[in-house]
């Protein structure tokens, strides 16, 4: 059995949006209907918003409109929670316009099934937290184990009953302290005064978001920086 990873937005800010509806959606307002569409046409748009790499966005969503099919897992991490949402694609693709770039135009009907802590989903679906796209594949046939045992009730509760989401990461403490000038002797009025540089600021692009961000939001090598993980 295949099971589809999908992040919820940034951070997961749309998952309880996703379980209340009983989708599973992509945002992409600028690219059109995607059975109206083919490839090249989906690039183009994607390129006029600046969409980058637009090859590989086109792909996710031509995968999302003939590859996804009913009855495929699908797990949606709810990173706030440090939880997963896991159900059952239950319909065919559908696009649904919106006024802004929230409304994730591009949908699925999804049977929502149960939700349930990171840790207990199968070792091939182990890294979700890192997923550094908006959609990806498994094939396994630990999902079908997966989903057997969570229609059976022995993993998980009712995808609608939520906690309250964890308390956000508190940033590292940074020393305050700027480099000093150098003093200047005295009398030596001829040289001239050395002004201190700046301090740089190491930066890395989150793969999740694509955001340039100080080294500081993210942990490690973590690939995601704290608002994506």
């Amino acid at each position: 059995m295949r099971a589809w990873i999908i992040r919820a937005g940034e951070g997961g800010a749309h998952v309880d949006e996703f379980v209340d509806q009983g989708i599973v959606a992509l945002g992409y307002d600028a690219v059109d209907d995607l059975r109206r569409m083919d490839r090249w046409d989906i690039e183009r748009a994607l390129e006029r918003v600046g969409i980058s790499p637009p090859d590989a966005h086109a792909t996710i969503l031509i995968s999302f409109l003939h590859e996804v099919l009913s009855g495929d897992l699908v797990v949606m991490p709810d990173s706030s929670r440090g939880e997963v949402v896991v159900g059952v694609v239950d319909g065919p693709y559908d696009f649904v316009p919106g006024r802004d770039e929230d409304d994730h135009p591009h949908r699925r009907k999804v049977e929502w099934l149960a939700r349930h802590p990171r840790t207990d989903l199968p070792t091939v679906l182990a890294d979700v937290q890192r997923q550094r796209v908006a959609l990806r594949r498994v094939d396994s046939p630990s999902i079908d184990d997966h989903l057997a045992r969570v229609r059976a009730g022995e993993v998980g509760r009712p995808a609608d009953q939520r906690t309250a989401p964890r308390p956000p990461r508190t940033p590292r403490a940074t020393s305050s302290s700027a480099p000093r000038a150098p003093r200047s002797s005295s009398g030596s009025s001829s040289r001239a005064r050395v002004t201190p540089r700046k301090a740089e600021v190491a930066t890395r692009r989150c793969e999740a978001c694509f955001q340039t961000k100080p080294v500081t939001q993210f942990d490690g090598d973590d690939p995601l920086c704290r608002d994506c993980a």
